[in-house]
């Protein structure tokens, strides 16, 4: 029973010991993970190609796509896939001897290809060591094979943008072997030095070995400016482009005179033509105003004509008006002088009549009448005395 005691009094000594030793042992695990983490694990970045050398054996294998991986005994070299170089101030010299400084820039592509990346790697170790050994001497000789093939006049008139398209063919697929010549200047008209490109049987360039197209490493742009001429040549350019301007100036001014005496006789046709026109509206004018008058004249005459024969015509009308007027007068007169007789015959009877009546009452008679008027036997009455009266008074409205 003691025994049993003394164990179990020791246990929970032992415990906290191994608790502690697992406890350093995961902290030291991570502090090795976390320093070491680099050195395990390595990592292909987004526009890069890897080659990976194994400490151990020496082996060299490529990794063409981005991304980590487990390689703690591998050394990585990354290759950017696409890269631009500059270069400043390579001398060039052109077939008439004259000398520039050309710079500028020029973008290159790597292979896709493990084993074409794996022999570059071979060749160069790095990439800035290719550019440096082969790139640039390469675009150092395709610019300076270029000026060989023109003037340094043409390099910068008839041929500047050749020079570039030039440059950048034997980059990528070799310097031009050149064989002298010579042709005539078709602006001075003398016999020039001209250099050839040498072509094989089948009509082919011949051109100097390119180790870049050994590795299929492209130049897809070149960029070139402005050479920077020898103080000769920048006489030259500027003495030319002065004679251009002044060419072009006296051009223009040319071209300026001729406009101006077209203009002028544009202005002299124009002026001419309007005074045509104006002499043919003052014409028109005239005719339609001699026109206009003859037509009035004849309208005139015709309605004059008309009014005369109006006129005429109403003065018939007015004769026998006054024709039948003096008929109607002279019937009417007759007629009138027949009723009066008539009237002046009753009249004288009434009178009569009465005055007998008149007499015959003053004496006591009984009136014996000598003229009987009226009907079944009766004397006139009151009536027929105003009847009397009324005659009387229209006679004496009648004219005599």
């Amino acid at each position: 029973m003691k025994q049993i005691e003394h164990q179990a009094a020791h246990v929970p000594t032992e415990i906290p010991f191994v608790r502690r030793l697992l406890r350093y042992t995961v902290f030291a695990s991570i502090i090795m993970l976390v320093l070491g983490w680099d050195f395990l694990v390595k990592e292909v970045p987004g526009g890069y190609y890897a080659v990976t050398i194994n400490r151990l054996t020496g082996d060299i294998s490529a990794r063409m796509l981005p991304g980590r991986f487990f390689g703690p005994m591998l050394n990585v070299r990354l290759w950017q896939i696409k890269d631009t170089f500059r270069f400043d101030a390579m001398a060039v010299r052109y077939v008439n001897g004259g000398t520039a400084t050309i710079s500028g820039s020029a973008r290159f592509e790597l292979p896709n290809d493990s084993s074409l990346l794996i022999a570059l790697h071979q060749a160069y170790l790095t990439q800035e060591s290719f550019v440096s050994r082969t790139l640039r001497p390469q675009t150092q000789d395709a610019l300076n094979g270029s000026a060989q093939l023109m003037t340094s006049t043409e390099s910068y008139t008839s041929q500047k943008g050749q020079f570039q398209a030039l440059a950048k063919d034997q980059i990528n697929n070799g310097v031009f072997v050149l064989e002298a010549g010579s042709a005539i200047d078709t602006v001075g008209g003398e016999e020039v030095r001209r250099n050839r490109i040498t072509r094989d049987s089948k009509g082919n360039p011949v051109r100097k070995p390119n180790p870049m197209r050994e590795f299929h490493v492209v130049v897809d742009l070149l960029t070139v400016d402005d050479p920077a001429y020898e103080d000769r040549i920048r006489d030259q350019i500027t003495s030319r482009r002065k004679k251009l301007m002044d060419g072009v100036i006296a051009k223009s001014q040319g071209l300026l005179a001729q406009e101006e005496t077209k203009s002028v006789a544009a202005k002299g046709e124009a002026k001419l033509v309007e005074n045509e026109y104006l002499q043919k509206v003052l014409n028109i004018k005239e005719i339609v105003s001699a026109q206009l008058t003859a037509d009035t004249a004849q309208i005139s005459a015709g309605a004059r004509r008309e009014a005369a024969r109006i006129q005429r015509e109403a003065q018939e009308i007015q004769g026998e008006t006054a024709n039948l007027f003096g008929q109607g007068e002279a019937q009417v007169k007759l007629l009138m002088q027949d009723a009066d007789s008539n009237l002046e015959l009753r009249l004288s009877a009434f009178e009569e009549g009465h005055r007998i009546r008149a007499e015959a009452f003053g004496a006591g008679k009984q009136p014996v009448p000598k003229i009987r008027l009226g009907q079944n036997g009766n004397t006139s009455t009151m009536l027929d005395m105003l009847g009397i009266q009324a005659a009387r008074g229209l006679l004496s409205t009648q004219p005599k």
